[in-house]
C-alpha cells in the first residue's frame, strides 16, 4: 500500500504498530511501510506529540501510554464508522 492512500492516522497507527514489534530501523521502515522520508517525518512527529520515545535494552523506540490510548481511540472510531451488516428479517 502506498503512502498517499493511507491517511495520517493509519500511518500512525501502522509506526506504532510496527514499534511494538522490530527493534531495527530498516524492520521499522518496511513493518510501517514507509520509505526513509516518512520513517523520519513520523518518527519526529510522534516523539514531538508524546506518543513514543527512544528506547532502551535494544529497542529503537518505545509506545508510550499517550500513543496507546490514540491506537485505542482509533479502532474505537474506526468501528464506530465500519458500515454496519445490512438488515436481515427471518421472518
Amino acid at each position: 500500500m502506498s503512502n498517499s492512500s493511507r491517511s495520517k492516522f493509519d500511518i500512525i497507527d501502522d509506526t506504532l504498530d510496527a514499534i511494538k514489534k522490530v527493534d531495527k530501523k530498516a524492520h521499522l521502515m518496511s513493518k510501517a511501510n514507509l520509505n526513509s522520508e516518512y520513517h523520519k517525518k513520523f518518527i519526529t512527529y510522534l516523539e514531538e506529540k508524546g506518543f513514543i520515545e527512544k528506547g532502551n535494552n535494544g529497542k529503537l523506540y518505545k509506545v508510550l501510554e499517550k500513543g496507546k490510548e490514540f491506537q485505542a481511540a482509533l479502532a474505537r472510531l474506526k468501528a464506530f464508522l465500519e458500515p454496519s451488516k445490512p438488515y436481515s428479517s427471518s421472518a
